[in-house]
C-alpha cells in the first residue's frame, strides 16, 4: 500500500493545465483497507489504490469521514465490483 503525505507527492499538469496531486484524500483519521493489507490514513495523505485492488476506508468514529477520491479513467457503475 502506498501512503504518502499530500505535500510529498509530486505535482503533475493535467492536459488542462489543472495542477494535480490528490489520489484519495482523507479529511479524518480513517483505516485503509487495500488487498487485505490495512493501514491509518490521516488528513494529509494520499492513497494509491492499484487498478482491480479490493478496497474499502474504514471509519472507526461516529462522525463522517469524508474524503476527495479521482479515478483515472472516470468510473462508470457497469465497470463497479461490490465485494
Amino acid at each position: 500500500m502506498l501512503i504518502q503525505k499530500l505535500q510529498a507527492c509530486p505535482e503533475f499538469i493535467a492536459g488542462d493545465d489543472t495542477q494535480l496531486r490528490e489520489l484519495l484524500h482523507p479529511d479524518k483519521l480513517g483505516e485503509m483497507h487495500i488487498d487485505g493489507e490495512t493501514q491509518a490514513v490521516e488528513p494529509g495523505d494520499a492513497i494509491y489504490i492499484p487498478p482491480d485492488a479490493k478496497q474499502f476506508i474504514h471509519n472507526p468514529k461516529t462522525e463522517p469521514l469524508i474524503f476527495i477520491c479521482i479515478v483515472d479513467p472516470a468510473w462508470r457503475q457497469e465497470d463497479e465490483t461490490i465485494y
